[in-house]
């Protein structure tokens, strides 16, 4: 068996010629890389933040609750003399308060739909199913 001999020529030695003609590149012909750091705007933030500490939030927290403490203890104390008072009263108090507030609401939302109306929706819906209306 004979060996084989290559047939490609070896280019390995020769200079690598990277212009045309020779000539040397220079930094205005490398379109490709990028351009100086200080041409360029920086437009990034300083670096990056800490959260602020978890404590600063409840604090705040606390201080806007103890402006309004005094108000909101007044609102809780009459929200539970109302509903003592509806438990100790006529069983169709609730009923009625319910339609009356659904009134109000449907007159705030745009619905102008009265309490008489609503009533009148209650009796029809109940009179139709034969629900007893205490359930």
């Amino acid at each position: 068996m004979n060996p084989q001999t290559s047939n490609n020529p070896d280019y390995f030695d020769d200079p690598l010629v990277t212009t045309e003609g020779g000539q040397d590149a220079s930094e205005d012909d490398l379109w490709f890389l990028p351009g100086p750091i200080e041409d360029e705007p920086d437009y990034l933030p300083p670096g990056p933040r800490a959260e602020p500490p978890e404590t600063g939030v409840i604090d705040e927290w606390v201080n806007a609750e103890a402006c309004c403490a005094a108000r909101l203890a007044t609102v809780a104390g009459r929200l539970g003399a109302l509903d003592d008072r509806l438990l100790r009263g006529p069983e169709g108090w609730r009923h009625r308060l319910a339609l009356i507030e659904a009134a109000d609401l449907s007159w705030f939302a745009g619905d102008r739909v009265s309490s008489d109306r609503l009533a009148l929706w209650m009796s029809m819906r109940l009179s139709g199913v034969q629900v007893d209306p205490e359930d």
